[in-house]
C-alpha cells in the first residue's frame, strides 16, 4: 500500500486544470487523469503488514492537526527534466500551505515513515513522460481554495496508477 497526504480539488477547478491543459499544451505526452490531479503535502512510502498498525496512529495525529482554510493561485506553468513532468504551481506560495505541509511532514517524521528529504515544491502533475516539453500557449489562473486534506492510496491497475481519497480531514475554522 503507497500513502501520500494532499491536497484535493473540487469538480469545478478539476475541470478548470483539464481545460487548461487541453489548450495550452501539446497532447504528445501521457496525461494525468483527471481524477487524479492532486497537490501532494507529503510523500509517506510504502506500508506493508509489519507497519500497517502505524496508520491508526497517522489517522489520529491527522485529525488533531489544526488546519487553516487558504487559497492559492495556479499562475505558472514548468517541467521538471529528471521526472519529465509538466506541471502547473503557484507563484507564491501561502503562508498556510507551507505551514500544513510542515506538520504533516512533522507527523510522518514522528512516525518513522521514510519522508523525502528535498525541499517542498507545490504542484500538479499535468503530464508525464514529457521527452520535448511543450512551451504552454498561455499560463494558468486558476484559484483554488482548501478547507480540507486528505490521505490518499496510490492503487496501481490495468488501466493505470489511481489515486483514491482513504481518509479526508477538515480544517479547524
Amino acid at each position: 500500500m503507497r500513502l501520500f497526504i494532499g491536497l484535493g480539488f473540487s469538480h469545478q477547478v478539476l475541470g478548470q486544470i483539464s481545460t487548461y491543459r487541453n489548450k495550452a499544451l501539446l497532447p504528445d505526452s501521457k496525461n494525468v487523469a483527471v481524477s487524479n490531479f492532486h497537490i501532494t503535502l507529503c510523500f509517506l512510502g510504502s506500508i506493508d503488514n509489519n507497519r500497517f498498525h502505524q496508520l491508526e496512529s497517522l489517522h489520529e495525529q491527522l485529525s488533531q492537526i489544526q488546519m487553516q482554510a487558504f487559497s492559492l493561485e495556479l499562475d505558472k506553468s514548468g517541467y521538471w527534466a529528471k521526472p519529465k513532468i509538466q506541471f502547473i504551481a503557484p507563484s507564491v506560495e501561502p503562508l498556510a500551505l507551507i505551514n500544513l505541509q510542515h506538520t504533516v511532514q512533522s507527523v510522518g517524521l514522528d512516525l518513522n515513515f521514510p519522508i523525502e528529504k528535498r525541499p517542498y515544491r507545490p504542484h500538479v502533475t499535468l503530464q508525464r513522460k514529457v521527452n520535448a516539453p511543450s512551451v504552454p500557449l498561455f499560463q494558468p489562473n486558476i484559484t483554488c481554495e482548501f478547507n480540507t486534506f486528505s490521505l490518499y492510496e496510490s492503487v496501481s491497475g490495468a488501466t493505470g496508477v489511481k489515486y483514491i481519497k482513504r481518509q479526508t480531514y477538515p480544517c479547524a475554522n
